[in-house]
C-alpha cells in the first residue's frame, strides 16, 4: 500500500502511434534514416578485451563513416546526451578519460552544417581494474556459433545447438534440451580459489539444469528445488521465467553460494583441478544465460552484491516530441500516453537565430496537477530487486498535495514531493526516505533514488547529493502496475529513467552531469 501521504490515482487508457514531428527550426527527435553513423576506434581502448584503468586517458578517433558532410561531432560517455562537441570536417582524435571499470559505452554522432545529426554510434569497450576476471562473456552476439571472451584471454565459447536471443542485458545464450556452449580448455584451476557468476532465466524447473561447469571440477546448477554450487545450496527456490543472479566462490575446503547478491549457502568441500573445458548450459530444461564471469580468486560478499547490481536501463523517455499525445520509450520503443493536463514545452525557438541548436535538454513536458503520463511497466524490471529511478523536475507550485514525479500505479514505489515535510521523498511500499532540505520551486532539480535488495538499502539523491535519511533492511514487493510520470505535479518534468540494479553515488552523478538542465 502507498504511504498515506502519497495520493492514489487513476490511469487513463493506453494508446498507440508515436509522432516524431519537429517544430520549425528544431531537429527531429531521431535523425533521418539515411544519415550515416560515424566510425569510432581506439588503440588505447580497443573494442575487445580489458584495457587501461579508471582515470587513465585514452585517445578515440572519430571518422565520418557513411556521411561526408561533417561539421562537428557530439559525444558522451555512458549516457546518450552528446553534450561534448568537437569541430571537424573529417577524422579527429579525441582524448577521453573513463571513470568506471568494466563495460563503458561511448555515444557519438556527427552533425552537418545545418546541425542535422547522424544516427548514433555506440562504441563499447572494457576498462580493467584490479578485480578483473580471467574469463567473461557478455553473450551480446546476434549471429554465428561463437561467443567472444571479453577479457581478451581467448576463452572463446563455441555453441553446440545453443543460439543467441534476448538476455538480461542486450543478448544472451538461449539453450534447449541438450544444447550448450563450451571453451576448448579449462579457464580456471578449480583446486585453488576461484569464483563464477551468471544471470540465468529458467524456462521450467521440472528438470535439473547446469548453468556453468568444468567437468570433475565444479558445477553451478539447479535441481531438486534449489540452486547449488558444489555442496552449497540455496534457501531461495528457482522460479521459471525470472532472472536470477548466481555467484559461487571456492577457497580450499569451502564453497559459498550467493543468490541475487545474498549469501544463501556455505559448505565444506575439496575441489580438484579439472582440465576439462568450461561448459555453459547443460540439461533438458530451456534456459537463457547472460553475463558470465570467472575469477581466479574468491570474491567477497560485498563484491557479490556489486555484481548482482549490474545496472541495465529499462525505460527512458526523452519527452522530445513536442506534438501528439504519446511519448516514446527509447529502450523498448513502446509508447506512453499523455492525458489532459499535460502539454509539450521547452526552450522557445528563436526564428532570428540561424545557429540555434535545441538539444534534448531543451524539450520537456508541463503538468497542471490534473494530468499524468502513463506508460507500460518496464520489461524485466522487478521492484523487489535492486533498481534505480531518476528524472529532472522544475516544480512551480507545491501546496499541500503530494506530487508523483515517477511512480508505479500499484504504489510499489513513488518518487516525488511530500507535503508533510515540504520536501522530496522516495517511498518504497511503506518505507520512506525524505530529503534533508525543503524542495525549491522554479528551479531544475535532479532526483534519483535507489533500492539495493542485497542489503535492503533505500537511498534518495537530490542534485547528486545522497540524503542523510538512508534506510537499511527494507523489503519490497514486485510491482505489476503501469509506469506513471507527473501525477499531481504543477511544473515540468524531463528525462525520466528506470534501471535494474542499484547505482552508486558516482553513477548517479554521471547521469546528472551528462543530462544537466539549466
Amino acid at each position: 500500500m502507498l504511504n498515506a501521504t502519497w495520493r492514489t490515482f487513476a490511469l487513463p487508457a493506453f494508446t498507440a502511434a508515436l509522432l516524431l514531428v519537429g517544430s520549425a527550426g528544431t531537429a527531429l527527435a531521431e535523425p533521418a534514416p539515411s544519415s550515416g553513423k560515424p566510425v569510432v576506434s581506439s588503440t588505447d581502448y580497443p573494442a575487445s578485451g580489458f584495457h587501461g584503468s579508471p582515470g587513465r586517458t585514452g585517445v578515440f578517433t572519430f571518422s565520418p563513416g557513411g556521411s561526408t558532410a561533417v561539421a562537428r561531432y557530439g559525444w558522451s560517455l555512458n549516457s546518450d546526451t552528446f553534450v561534448n562537441q568537437v569541430a571537424a570536417t573529417g577524422s579527429v582524435d579525441v582524448p577521453i578519460t573513463p571513470s568506471l571499470s568494466g563495460t563503458n559505452s561511448l555515444y557519438v554522432r556527427s552533425y552537418d552544417e545545418a546541425g542535422t545529426p547522424s544516427d548514433r554510434q555506440i562504441y563499447v569497450f572494457m576498462v580493467a581494474d584490479l578485480s578483473r576476471p580471467v574469463a567473461a562473456w557478455n553473450l551480446d552476439e546476434t549471429v554465428g556459433t561463437t561467443a567472444a571472451d571479453n577479457t581478451g584471454h581467448g576463452h572463446t565459447l563455441t555453441l553446440n545447438g545453443a543460439t543467441f536471443g534476448a538476455g538480461y542485458s542486450n543478448n544472451g545464450q538461449v539453450t534447449t534440451a541438450g544444447s550448450f556452449s563450451a571453451t576448448s580448455g579449462a579457464v580456471v584451476d578449480s583446486s585453488r580459489a576461484f569464483s563464477v557468476s551468471a544471470w540465468v532465466k529458467l524456462g521450467d524447473t521440472e528438470t535439473g539444469y547446469t548453468i556453468a561447469s568444468q567437468d570433475n571440477g565444479f558445477a553451478l546448477r539447479h535441481g531438486d528445488g534449489r540452486w547449488s554450487f558444489g555442496t552449497a545450496s540455496s534457501t531461495t527456490p528457482p522460479r521459471a521465467g525470472e532472472w536470477t543472479h548466481l555467484l559461487g566462490t571456492y577457497e580450499p575446503n569451502q564453497v559459498s553460494l550467493y543468490v541475487n547478491g545474498k549469501l544463501e549457502g556455505m559448505a565444506a568441500a575439496t575441489l580438484t583441478n579439472a582440465a576439462s573445458p568450461f561448459v555453459l548450459g547443460s540439461g533438458q530444461a530451456t534456459a537463457t544465460i547472460d553475463h558470465v564471469q570467472v575469477w581466479d580468486r574468491a570474491l567477497s560478499a560485498a563484491e557479490a552484491a556489486k555484481h548482482h547490481n549490474l545496472v541495465v536501463e529499462r525505460a527512458r523517455y526523452l519527452f522530445d516530441e513536442r506534438e501528439g499525445v504519446t511519448a516514446r520509450d527509447e529502450v523498448s520503443g513502446e509508447n506512453a500516453t499523455l492525458s489532459e493536463g499535460v502539454t509539450w514545452a521547452g526552450t522557445p525557438v528563436d526564428p532570428d537565430d540561424p545557429n540555434q541548436i535545441l538539444t534534448s535538454e531543451d524539450k520537456w513536458t508541463r503538468f497542471d496537477s490534473t494530468g499524468q503520463v502513463t506508460g507500460p511497466r518496464p520489461a524485466n524490471l522487478r521492484t523487489d530487486r535492486s533498481f534505480t529511478v531518476s528524472a529532472w523536475v522544475r516544480q512551480a507550485d507545491f501546496g499541500d498535495t503530494a506530487g508523483t514525479v515517477l511512480g508505479m500505479s500499484d504504489g510499489s514505489f513513488v518518487l516525488g514531493y511530500r507535503p508533510d515535510t515540504f520536501g522530496w521523498g522516495f517511498g518504497l511500499g511503506d518505507a520512506v526516505v525524505r530529503s534533508d532540505l525543503p524542495a525549491q520551486a522554479n528551479q531544475w532539480t535532479h532526483l534519483a533514488a535507489t533500492f539495493d535488495s542485497a542489503t535492503g538499502t533505500v537511498a534518495l539523491y537530490v542534485d547528486g547529493i545522497r540524503q542523510s535519511g538512508v534506510l537499511t533492511g527494507v523489503q519490497s514487493f514486485n510491482g505489476v502496475g503501469d509506469f506513471v510520470v507527473g501525477h499531481g505535479v504543477v511544473g515540468v518534468i524531463d528525462d525520466p529513467r528506470v534501471y535494474s540494479g542499484a547505482m552508486t553515488l558516482d553513477d548517479v552523478e554521471d547521469v546528472r552531469v551528462w543530462s544537466k538542465h539549466r
